[in-house]
Order: C-alpha cells, then sequence, then structure tokens
C-alpha cells in the first residue's frame, strides 16, 4: 500500500504513525515545513517535547533526502524579496505572474505602516490604534474601485480580528454599495479595472489567458473565447455572493490568497515582546498570501528588537 500525506507538515507525527501498518510499503509526504507547524493545544508538550513538530520537519531535519519546488505561481516578483531569508532558490513564474498587475491606486505593491500605539493586554492581544489604520486602508482599496471580496485581512491575534471586523461591519456601507447590474450586462472587475461581456469577447485568447491566470482559475481545458469570457464571469459572481472584506488571524489563512492582503502585527510594546510573530512560520504565512498588493501594519522598533526577520 501506498500512503499519500498533503500538507505533512501541518500533522502531528503521532497521527501519522497511527496511520503506518506493516502493509504499508511506500510514504509519500507533500508539503512545506518552513510555513506553520501543527496545532498542539498543551504548551508543555511542544515547550518540553517538541510535539509540534511533524515527521515531515523531523525527517528533513536530520538529512533524509528530499526535492524542493522553488517556482512560485502566486504573487507578484518583487514580494518574493520577502521570502529570500526562507527560500534562497525562489523564482517567479513570470508567465504566470505577470499578470497580477499591482494597485493603480497607491504608490507601491507592498510598504509597513509603523506606529507607536500601545497594544491592550487581554484574553488575546488587541490594538486600537492600529485597527483604525488597518480599517481606513482596506476602506481606501474599496473607495478606489476593488470589490470588497478581492481584499483581506489578517492579524496575528483574534482580539486583534473581533476589533477589526466590528470596525468594518460599520463603516463598509458608508463606501461601497453594491452596483445593480444594467439590464443583460455583466462585469468582470480585475486589478481594480472593469471590464464587460463585450469587452472580454472582443479580447484575444492571450489576454485572456493572462486575466483567467490573474484571478487563479485554470485555462488548459477551455479552448474559445466565449468559454473563458463564460468562466471569467460565472468566477466574478460568485466573488461578488461574499460582499464583505475577510478578516481572519495568520495561522487561519494558511493556504489561501487573494489580490489584496493588509497584515495587522498588533505588538506594540517597548521591551520587544512580539510573542509567537518571532517564529519565521508565521512570517513565512503573512508575507506570501498576496497577489498584487501586501501591506503591513505594525510597531517597527518593538518587531525588530529581537527578531531578525522582521528586520
Amino acid at each position: 500500500a501506498v500512503i499519500i500525506v498533503e500538507e505533512a507538515a501541518e500533522v502531528l507525527e503521532t497521527q501519522l504513525l497511527a496511520c503506518i501498518g506493516p502493509w504499508v510499503q511506500r510514504l509519500v509526504m507533500i508539503g512545506d515545513h518552513k510555513q506553520l507547524r501543527p496545532q498542539v493545544t498543551c504548551y508543555e508538550l511542544v515547550k518540553r517535547c517538541h510535539f509540534d513538530v511533524s515527521m515531515f520537519e523531523r525527517l528533513i531535519n536530520n538529512g533524509i533526502e528530499h526535492g524542493v519546488l522553488n517556482t512560485q505561481n502566486r504573487m507578484r516578483p518583487e514580494f518574493v524579496e520577502m521570502l529570500r531569508q526562507i527560500y534562497p532558490t525562489l523564482r517567479s513564474n513570470h508567465a504566470r505572474v505577470d499578470a497580477n498587475q499591482a494597485p493603480q491606486c497607491i504608490s507601491k505593491s507592498m510598504f509597513f505602516w509603523t506606529h507607536s500605539d500601545p497594544e491592550t493586554p487581554g484574553q488575546s492581544l488587541s490594538n486600537n490604534g492600529e485597527c483604525h489604520r488597518v480599517v481606513s486602508l482596506a476602506l481606501f482599496f474599496v473607495q478606489q474601485g476593488y470589490s470588497p471580496s478581492k481584499v483581506t485581512v489578517l492579524a496575528a491575534y483574534r482580539g486583534q480580528t473581533k476589533l477589526i471586523r466590528e470596525a468594518l461591519k460599520k463603516h463598509l456601507h458608508t463606501v461601497w454599495e453594491p452596483t445593480p447590474a444594467e439590464s443583460g450586462s455583466r462585469v468582470v472587475q480585475i486589478n481594480g479595472r472593469e471590464h464587460s461581456e463585450k469587452d472580454l469577447l472582443k479580447m484575444k485568447r492571450s489576454e485572456l489567458r493572462l486575466l483567467m491566470q490573474a484571478c487563479g482559475l485554470f485555462v488548459e481545458n477551455l479552448q474559445s473565447v466565449e468559454e473563458m469570457t463564460e468562466a471569467l464571469l460565472k468566477s466574478q459572481e460568485e466573488s461578488a455572493k461574499t460582499n464583505e472584506i475577510v478578516v481572519h488571524t495568520i495561522d487561519q489563512y494558511q493556504g489561501d490568497e487573494n489580490d489584496i492582503i493588509i497584515v495587522s502585527l498588533v505588538r506594540s510594546n517597548k521591551f520587544g515582546d512580539i510573542g509567537f510573530l518571532k517564529t519565521v512560520n508565521r512570517y513565512c504565512v503573512a508575507v506570501s498570501r498576496a497577489r498584487c498588493g501586501v501591506y503591513f501594519v505594525g510597531n517597527s522598533d518593538t518587531l525588530q528588537q529581537k527578531s531578525q526577520h522582521w528586520r
């Protein structure tokens, strides 16, 4: 028998061992041990027994032969430099990612917005001043023509996601209202630009292919302009069903992606205490989710005191 394990770096070793009996002839593990580890609720098991280290990561750390993918198909090429310390040989598939147009409403495709507003302790940390900045930035993109579904906010702590969700719920309707489609008209919004059904049908297949790649759609089985146009329109209609800016913790968003990602880092204190943000795994997830624009909001002085990768 053959066992194939997807996202093997997120599977507890004890869980995987329970599946491996004498009948197993081959074990294939696929994953990325540089991103998040398995979730373990008992801190003592993590601290004393390294219970959060998967079999996948342990075997690689002990020198087992393994293969590494070195081409990324998601983000704009300049974002790759933020991951160079983790993936030294990583390169971009330009035929795919060059279609990811940077936001035209802002001067940079990525930046770090630093501040000194203090964090608020509690069952889960939050930061009111940072929340205001994050929400203002998210609403700005919507004001400039981006659909709310194309903007995602990630926060390091659950307490901060609660604050941001409440603020967005209160203010989103003031800057955005779904535009009823004209009779018989269908529109696709990609990278902040609108394309009508008529516009799409006039495009070449090569142009439509780039638009589909920008939306994360596969084009191999679609041959005609009409088929590609219909796939784009249906994708847009599905996205429009969730007319909101999605807010998640960094941990919840591993494996997902969006055009615009705004990251709220929360920690802001004079001691340089950044908790689990010091782990390179969470840094890796936070910086690698965006296709077109990624924007960090946090206290750079706090983050840089004891962490090399946030410098």
